[in-house]
Parts: C-alpha cells; sequence; structure tokens
C-alpha cells in the first residue's frame, strides 16, 4: 500500500533539515541522474527546507511516497521512493498551481506518482486554483511524424516519454518548448570573458556593475523593473502567467532567502552612462553544497536598450565574475523557449550546447 506523507514546515527558514527532507533530497538527485544524466539540478536538503518555510509570496508544500511500515520521522533515504512538490503564489498567479512529481526509477509504475500528484491536486484545489502548470524533459522530437508540439509551435517532445504519455492521458495540454542548453567553462571561453571585461568598460555609452549575492541599494529599483520585464518580455506560449509585480523590499527578501537556502550568486548588469538605468541584466547562481553546476538565472535587456550588444557583453562579463566567485564551476546551465531566437543566437556563440527539451505543460481544471 502506497503512503504518502506531507512534508512538516519547519520551525524556521533556516531550521535543522527534517530527516524525511534529507531523504527527499536524495531521492530528487537519483531521479534528475536518471533524467538527465547529472544531479546538478537537485537541492540540499537545506535548500528544501528554506522552500518548506515559505514567504510572504509564495507557499511550497511538499509530500513524499513512503515505503510500507516507513516512518516518516525517522525515514532513511531508502524508504522514501517519490515525492511532489508545488508552488502557490501568495500575491499573484493566484488560479496557478506549479507541480512537479519525481519516483525513484525502481519504484515506477506502481501508482505512486498518480497517488503523490493526488495529494497535490487536493491541497490545490482547496486553495482554489483552476490552472495546473508541469514541466517535463525530453529528447528533441523535431522531425518524427508523431512528435507532440507544443500550441506555440515551436519544438517537440517525445511522446513514448513516460512523462508525455502520463501527461496526455490525463487531459493535459502541450503550451510551450523550452532548451535546455549546457555550456562548459573552457580556458578559451574564460579568456574571451576576460578580455569583454577589461576592454568593453564604457563602450557605447554603457558601463558595467556587478556584485555577489545582495543588489546595491541604488540598483534595486533597476533591478526590480527588469525582474518584471521578465515577466513579460519571453516568449511563453499558452502558459498564464501573471505580470509580476516587485519592489525592492521584495528583492531584499529573495536574495536574503537564496543565502539562507545555500545558494550563492554574481550578478552583471549594464548601466546607461548617462542615466544611470539598469539597461541590461544576468544572473548565474549555484548552490555551495554542489558548485560544479551553475544555472543561468534572468537575463533581458531592456527594449529601449538592445541592438547594442548588451546581452553578449553581460553574459560574458558575469562568467568572468563567476569563476573569480566560484572556482569549483565547471559548467552552466539554461533554458530558454524555442522560438526565443535572440537569446539562442546569443548562447550560440558563446558555445552553449542544446542538450534535449523541457515541455511546458498546461491543465485547466
Amino acid at each position: 500500500m502506497i503512503q504518502t506523507h506531507r512534508v512538516p514546515t519547519p520551525p524556521a527558514r533556516d531550521a535543522e533539515p527534517h530527516p524525511v527532507v534529507h531523504a527527499l533530497a536524495d531521492v530528487e538527485a537519483e531521479v534528475l541522474r536518471d533524467l538527465v544524466g547529472h544531479d546538478d539540478f537537485a537541492e540540499s536538503a537545506r535548500a528544501r527546507t528554506a522552500r518548506l518555510f515559505g514567504s510572504d509570496y509564495a507557499d511550497q508544500p511538499h509530500w513524499v511516497a513512503l515505503a510500507d511500515g516507513a516512518d516518516p520521522e525517522t525515514c532513511a533515504p531508502a524508504d522514501v521512493l517519490g515525492f511532489a512538490s508545488m508552488i502557490l503564489m501568495r500575491k499573484q498567479d493566484l488560479q496557478t498551481a506549479q507541480v512537479w512529481v519525481g519516483v525513484r526509477p525502481g519504484a515506477r509504475s506502481r501508482g505512486i506518482g498518480r497517488a503523490l500528484f493526488e495529494a497535490a491536486l487536493a491541497e490545490g484545489i482547496a486553495h482554489g486554483r483552476t490552472v495546473w502548470q508541469a514541466y517535463a524533459d525530453s529528447p528533441d522530437a523535431t522531425g518524427r511524424p508523431d512528435a507532440i508540439v507544443p500550441t506555440s509551435g515551436a519544438g517537440a517532445v517525445d511522446p513514448d516519454r513516460p512523462a508525455s504519455r502520463w501527461l496526455v492521458a490525463d487531459g493535459w495540454t502541450l503550451e510551450l518548448c523550452e532548451t535546455p542548453s549546457r555550456l562548459d567553462l573552457t580556458a578559451d571561453l574564460l579568456q574571451r570573458a576576460a578580455s569583454a571585461l577589461e576592454e568593453g568598460a564604457g563602450s557605447d555609452g554603457y558601463v558595467l556593475a556587478s556584485w555577489g549575492d545582495s543588489t546595491p541599494p541604488e540598483h534595486r529599483e533597476g533591478v526590480c523593473r527588469v525582474m518584471e520585464r521578465m515577466s513579460t518580455d519571453p516568449p511563453a506560449g499558452g502558459m498564464e502567467y501573471d505580470p509580476s509585480v516587485w519592489t525592492p523590499e521584495r528583492l531584499v527578501d529573495s536574495e536574503h532567502r537564496q543565502v539562507v537556502a545555500g545558494q550563492r550568486s554574481v550578478v552583471t548588469v549594464a548601466l546607461h552612462a548617462g542615466t544611470g538605468e539598469v539597461a541590461a541584466y544576468t544572473h548565474l547562481a549555484w548552490p555551495e553544497e554542489n558548485p560544479a553546476g551553475v544555472w543561468q538565472e534572468e537575463t533581458l535587456v531592456l527594449p529601449h536598450h538592445r541592438g547594442h550588444g548588451l546581452g553578449m557583453w553581460t553574459k560574458l562579463a558575469n562568467l568572468a565574475r563567476l569563476v573569480e566567485a566560484n572556482p569549483e564551476a565547471r559548467r552552466v546551465h539554461t533554458w530558454n523557449a524555442v522560438e526565443n531566437r535572440p537569446m539562442l543566437a546569443i548562447n550560440d556563440a558563446l558555445g552553449f550546447v542544446p542538450v534535449g527539451v523541457e515541455g511546458c505543460w498546461q491543465k485547466r481544471l
């Protein structure tokens, strides 16, 4: 018999992780190694604890599936067979629930994923959520006559993937495909990055500024404007996302929560020399416990500053800052909508290599 258990909310964001959270982190790492060949995206028990605590902006409940007879208070990693997590935004996207489900490879085809999803579904419905969103990795199926093509018309996923079959059977719609890409930090690339940092400063009426985990007060308003554009500018297909509202207080809170979760960052911006406006922004992040794998977070050039090469310039400069702050960095992962050709062109020129497709799925209740 499958027993699902809601993971308890920790007493504090920086609390010692509960045994079941350690086990959940172990499951996620195994699932990722099976699906994508590495665990660079796996979150530590420390990071999961911070998520579980939630914030003024989102609740993030988790569930686990336990082996028969396992005690959630004292369980070992092997006792946890799968997990589900969910994001319920509290100030925007109030109609939406985002859900992730992962099951250990050796425990699949036993109804565990369905039981975990049903547990999350019940809570989401109780919160009035009617739009459900999920994300699933797949080989690029472009050109296959039986491929599943998103409503956006760009990209394709493999219909034979277990996640694809499950989502289609459950009535989900593929709305968008993203291209996950990987960049290895070679010596040649890092030399290009160092040159961009040294030679580009001040060119074409812009100057660079960089920082680590916390945005300097004088740039918070500008960064907030960029973060708001990130919710509207990149292609989203039919995925329903509300425009986000960012304030300096929200930015400070978000950055503090990332540090507590063990995530470190480097940010580089291009400032307009005449006005000081944040014209372009790029952000790299990595977990302290697994620093070799780095995540490319937001990159954006404001519309009225495009056409000056700021996207490439800031991304190269931020790579130079990355290896200063994180000498153990070896590779960078990024995700972009298949139709986001300007950003994909920059990534191609940097040396990013596509590694499949991530399908963005949605279901309306």
